[in-house]
Protein backbone atom coordinates (compact mmCIF):
# COMPACT_ATOMS: atom_id res chain seq x y z
CA UNK A 1 0.00 0.00 0.00
CA UNK A 2 1.45 3.21 -0.86
CA UNK A 3 2.98 5.81 1.77
CA UNK A 4 0.73 8.79 1.41
CA UNK A 5 -2.67 6.37 1.21
CA UNK A 6 -1.72 5.15 4.72
CA UNK A 7 -0.94 8.95 5.75
CA UNK A 8 -4.30 9.83 4.17
CA UNK A 9 -6.12 7.54 6.35
CA UNK A 10 -4.41 8.34 9.41
CA UNK A 11 -4.51 12.40 8.37
CA UNK A 12 -0.63 12.21 9.21
CA UNK A 13 0.93 15.13 7.01
CA UNK A 14 1.01 19.08 7.11
CA UNK A 15 -1.85 21.44 8.47
CA UNK A 16 -2.71 23.80 6.60
CA UNK A 17 -5.53 25.58 4.07
CA UNK A 18 -6.95 25.30 0.79
CA UNK A 19 -8.42 27.81 -1.20
CA UNK A 20 -10.55 26.35 -3.54
CA UNK A 21 -10.30 28.40 -7.20
CA UNK A 22 -12.30 26.01 -9.72
CA UNK A 23 -14.77 23.31 -9.81
CA UNK A 24 -13.34 20.67 -12.14
CA UNK A 25 -16.19 17.99 -13.58
CA UNK A 26 -16.47 14.54 -15.22
CA UNK A 27 -19.83 13.13 -16.71
CA UNK A 28 -20.46 9.38 -17.10
CA UNK A 29 -23.68 8.11 -17.80
CA UNK A 30 -25.46 7.94 -14.50
CA UNK A 31 -22.97 9.41 -12.22
CA UNK A 32 -20.87 12.74 -12.07
CA UNK A 33 -17.47 13.38 -10.65
CA UNK A 34 -16.65 16.52 -9.37
CA UNK A 35 -13.38 17.71 -7.66
CA UNK A 36 -12.52 21.51 -6.32
CA UNK A 37 -8.54 22.72 -7.44
CA UNK A 38 -6.93 25.50 -5.70
CA UNK A 39 -3.86 26.76 -3.33
CA UNK A 40 -2.76 25.05 -0.67
CA UNK A 41 -0.92 27.03 2.04
CA UNK A 42 0.52 25.30 5.24
CA UNK A 43 -0.34 26.78 8.87
CA UNK A 44 2.87 27.84 8.98
CA UNK A 45 3.11 29.24 5.70
CA UNK A 46 6.61 27.70 4.51
CA UNK A 47 4.43 25.24 2.01
CA UNK A 48 2.80 27.02 -0.67
CA UNK A 49 1.46 25.05 -3.65
CA UNK A 50 -0.95 25.73 -6.68
CA UNK A 51 -3.12 23.60 -8.68
CA UNK A 52 -3.61 20.80 -6.01
CA UNK A 53 -7.25 19.13 -5.87
CA UNK A 54 -9.24 18.51 -2.38
CA UNK A 55 -9.93 14.54 -2.05
CA UNK A 56 -13.65 14.57 -1.49
CA UNK A 57 -14.91 17.43 -2.64
CA UNK A 58 -18.06 17.97 -4.71
CA UNK A 59 -20.05 20.15 -6.65
CA UNK A 60 -21.79 21.43 -3.36
CA UNK A 61 -18.92 21.24 -0.93
CA UNK A 62 -17.14 24.50 -1.82
CA UNK A 63 -17.41 27.60 -3.71
CA UNK A 64 -15.02 29.78 -5.63
CA UNK A 65 -12.53 31.26 -3.14
CA UNK A 66 -13.83 29.68 0.17
CA UNK A 67 -10.60 28.56 2.39
CA UNK A 68 -11.25 25.20 4.27
CA UNK A 69 -8.89 23.37 6.58
CA UNK A 70 -6.89 20.35 4.99
CA UNK A 71 -3.53 18.32 5.29
CA UNK A 72 -1.23 17.80 2.91
CA UNK A 73 0.06 13.97 3.03
CA UNK A 74 2.61 14.20 0.41
CA UNK A 75 0.25 13.17 -2.77
CA UNK A 76 1.15 15.06 -5.91
CA UNK A 77 -1.47 17.30 -6.45
CA UNK A 78 -3.98 16.42 -4.32
CA UNK A 79 -5.05 17.44 -0.44
CA UNK A 80 -7.21 15.94 2.21
CA UNK A 81 -9.83 17.13 4.45
CA UNK A 82 -8.89 17.06 8.18
CA UNK A 83 -11.09 13.76 8.77
CA UNK A 84 -9.14 11.52 6.77
CA UNK A 85 -9.83 9.37 3.39
CA UNK A 86 -11.39 6.42 2.83
CA UNK A 87 -9.25 5.65 0.00
CA UNK A 88 -7.20 2.79 1.34
CA UNK A 89 -10.39 0.67 1.17
CA UNK A 90 -9.66 0.34 -2.56
CA UNK A 91 -6.11 -0.77 -2.06
CA UNK A 92 -7.18 -2.75 0.66
CA UNK A 93 -10.36 -4.69 -0.91
CA UNK A 94 -8.51 -6.36 -4.18
CA UNK A 95 -5.39 -7.04 -2.31
CA UNK A 96 -7.40 -8.86 0.49
CA UNK A 97 -9.58 -10.64 -2.32
CA UNK A 98 -6.45 -11.78 -4.24
CA UNK A 99 -5.05 -13.18 -1.27
CA UNK A 100 -8.45 -15.16 -0.53
CA UNK A 101 -8.40 -16.64 -4.09
CA UNK A 102 -5.00 -17.61 -3.74
CA UNK A 103 -5.41 -19.27 -0.34
CA UNK A 104 -8.99 -21.14 -1.89
CA UNK A 105 -6.79 -21.84 -5.26
CA UNK A 106 -3.56 -22.86 -3.07
CA UNK A 107 -5.98 -25.04 -0.91
CA UNK A 108 -7.62 -26.88 -3.52
CA UNK A 109 -4.83 -28.04 -5.67
CA UNK A 110 -2.46 -28.61 -3.00
CA UNK A 111 -3.80 -30.36 -0.45
CA UNK A 112 -4.42 -34.22 -0.93
CA UNK A 113 -7.93 -35.92 -0.92
CA UNK A 114 -9.37 -37.03 2.08
CA UNK A 115 -8.84 -40.59 3.04
CA UNK A 116 -11.71 -42.48 4.69
CA UNK A 117 -10.78 -44.80 7.46
CA UNK A 118 -14.24 -46.25 7.58
CA UNK A 119 -14.27 -47.15 4.00
CA UNK A 120 -11.36 -49.00 2.13
CA UNK A 121 -13.24 -49.40 -0.66
CA UNK A 122 -13.37 -45.56 -1.39
CA UNK A 123 -10.08 -44.96 -2.64
CA UNK A 124 -8.89 -47.95 -4.86
CA UNK A 125 -4.62 -48.51 -5.57
CA UNK A 126 -2.71 -46.88 -8.06
CA UNK A 127 -2.18 -51.07 -8.04
CA UNK A 128 -5.09 -52.46 -8.39
CA UNK A 129 -7.39 -49.45 -10.06
CA UNK A 130 -11.15 -49.98 -10.24
CA UNK A 131 -12.57 -51.24 -13.37
CA UNK A 132 -15.55 -53.55 -14.55
CA UNK A 133 -14.53 -56.05 -11.75
CA UNK A 134 -13.61 -53.65 -8.89
CA UNK A 135 -16.09 -50.47 -9.22
CA UNK A 136 -15.61 -47.91 -6.96
CA UNK A 137 -17.13 -46.88 -4.28
CA UNK A 138 -19.22 -43.94 -5.64
CA UNK A 139 -19.99 -45.78 -9.07
CA UNK A 140 -19.27 -42.73 -10.88
CA UNK A 141 -16.11 -43.63 -12.23
CA UNK A 142 -13.03 -45.18 -12.18
CA UNK A 143 -10.19 -44.60 -9.96
CA UNK A 144 -6.68 -44.46 -10.97
CA UNK A 145 -4.57 -43.94 -7.83
CA UNK A 146 -4.23 -39.81 -8.37
CA UNK A 147 -7.50 -38.34 -9.99
CA UNK A 148 -11.25 -39.60 -9.84
CA UNK A 149 -12.09 -40.16 -13.94
CA UNK A 150 -15.80 -39.83 -15.46
CA UNK A 151 -16.37 -42.90 -17.07
CA UNK A 152 -18.62 -42.14 -20.12
CA UNK A 153 -20.01 -45.21 -22.66
CA UNK A 154 -18.85 -45.01 -25.49
CA UNK A 155 -15.72 -42.70 -25.57
CA UNK A 156 -12.22 -43.19 -23.71
CA UNK A 157 -11.57 -42.68 -20.32
CA UNK A 158 -8.81 -40.14 -19.94
CA UNK A 159 -5.27 -41.19 -18.91
CA UNK A 160 -3.31 -39.27 -15.92
CA UNK A 161 -1.09 -38.69 -18.58
CA UNK A 162 -3.70 -36.63 -20.25
CA UNK A 163 -4.61 -34.85 -17.11
CA UNK A 164 -1.42 -34.12 -15.54
CA UNK A 165 1.93 -34.40 -18.47
CA UNK A 166 4.18 -34.68 -15.69
CA UNK A 167 2.96 -37.89 -14.55
CA UNK A 168 3.64 -39.57 -18.03
CA UNK A 169 5.76 -42.94 -17.31
CA UNK A 170 9.22 -43.13 -19.16
CA UNK A 171 8.51 -45.38 -21.72
CA UNK A 172 11.73 -46.80 -23.75
CA UNK A 173 15.15 -47.50 -24.42
CA UNK A 174 17.21 -46.62 -21.27
CA UNK A 175 21.35 -46.81 -20.83
CA UNK A 176 22.29 -50.01 -19.32
CA UNK A 177 24.83 -50.77 -16.43
CA UNK A 178 27.10 -51.60 -19.47
CA UNK A 179 26.67 -48.66 -21.66
CA UNK A 180 24.38 -50.46 -24.08
CA UNK A 181 20.78 -50.06 -24.35
CA UNK A 182 17.68 -51.79 -23.10
CA UNK A 183 14.48 -52.65 -24.17
CA UNK A 184 11.86 -52.06 -20.83
CA UNK A 185 9.65 -49.46 -19.14
CA UNK A 186 11.64 -47.11 -17.58
CA UNK A 187 8.83 -47.10 -14.66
Amino acid sequence: MPASVIRAATVDGVAGTFTAGRLTCVSHPGHESCAWTGTFRSTDGTVLRQGVAMYGSGRGSLETYRRTAVVDVGNTGRVYSPEGSQEWIFTVLPAGAGAAIFVVLARRHLMPLPLRKNDPQEYASPREPAGPGRPDARGGGQFNGIIRLPVVPGRPSASPARVRPWLRPAVGPRPSAAGGREQGAGR
